[in-house]
């Protein structure tokens, strides 16, 4: 369950507006919020450029589905490091 609520108040926006920045329909983001979809990698990408934390994007069922959500966050990670020029092949045990 993405902590949309939470990320949205730190940075001090509504969901709508988050949906905007990422350009999804707002209900997306509504559906992280209840646990009912993920965001897609090119999604996590921007939501982690916006400043969203590992623990804002998958919250307590980050260990429980770890794998699945990893692939996600690595991809997420390598792509933002390479786009400051940074070249780092990222495992799980580096982040």
């Amino acid at each position: 369950m993405v902590k949309a609520k939470e990320f949205v108040a730190r940075i001090g926006i509504t969901q709508k507006e988050l949906a905007e920045k990422v350009g999804v329909k707002p209900e997306t983001v509504y559906k992280w919020a209840a646990g009912t979809n993920t965001p897609t990698y090119d999604v996590i990408y921007q939501l982690k450029k916006m400043g969203m934390t590992d623990y804002e994007l998958f919250g307590e069922v980050f260990a429980e589905q770890e794998e699945f959500y990893m692939k996600r966050v690595l991809k997420a990670t390598d792509r933002f490091l390479d786009d400051l020029g940074i070249k780092i092949n990222t495992t799980k045990e580096t982040l």
